[in-house]
């Protein structure tokens, strides 16, 4: 995590320390007030918001498109070409991805959704070209992917994991070109 951020830190949250046993790790970060954790549900793709009581906050269809795009982008974005490495075990449907709390008092743009946009989990690096891994976010991110045992898990999906609903196709592959776009 700490490479990304080095590389990308508007968009990865840093963690400042690391703890961990036998079972279990835990990194401490700052703290993103009131971030808006982005996940999908059965019925789509929305934010849990903290306040003023915690609830899921759905989006519409145009947020959904825009987020998602934007998802996608950053990814590409965030991979490694030097080293062949990209993003994977990710967790878009469960909060990897937040949006700052002034993004709902914004516009919903393209341009504020990057700019209000953040990673605060990296869980795996996969090695994959950059075309293969374009591929796999193809394929993965129009699928429901979610499993509720480890056992359960699909061992074919390297990127896309415990998504409850699919990305919009063409969020996906204007994704992509924003990502290829970003990169340059």
């Amino acid at each position: 995590m700490n490479k990304l951020a080095k590389a990308n830190p508007n968009l990865v949250i840093c963690p400042t320390n690391y703890f961990s046993n036998a079972d279990r790790e835990a990194y401490i970060t700052p703290y993103v007030y009131q971030a808006r954790c982005v996940a999908s549900t059965g019925l789509g793709y929305g934010s849990y918001v903290p306040n003023p009581s915690y609830g899921f906050i759905a989006y519409s269809d145009e947020d959904t498109y825009t987020i998602c795009k934007s998802i996608i982008a950053n990814l590409i974005l965030l991979y490694n070409q030097d080293e062949n490495l990209g993003l994977g075990s990710c967790k878009i449907g469960g909060g990897d991805f937040i949006l700052e709390k002034e993004y709902d008092k914004e516009p919903h743009t393209l341009e504020n959704t990057l700019k209000r946009m953040h990673l605060i989990a990296a869980r795996e690096l996969i090695s994959l070209n950059l075309n293969t891994y374009i591929s796999f976010l193809k394929n993965e991110f129009n699928k429901v992917t979610y499993y509720n045992k480890l056992s359960e898990r699909d061992p074919s999906i390297l990127i896309n994991h415990k998504n409850r609903f699919p990305m919009p196709r063409e969020a996906i592959e204007d994704g992509i070109q924003l990502g290829l776009k970003l990169r340059k």
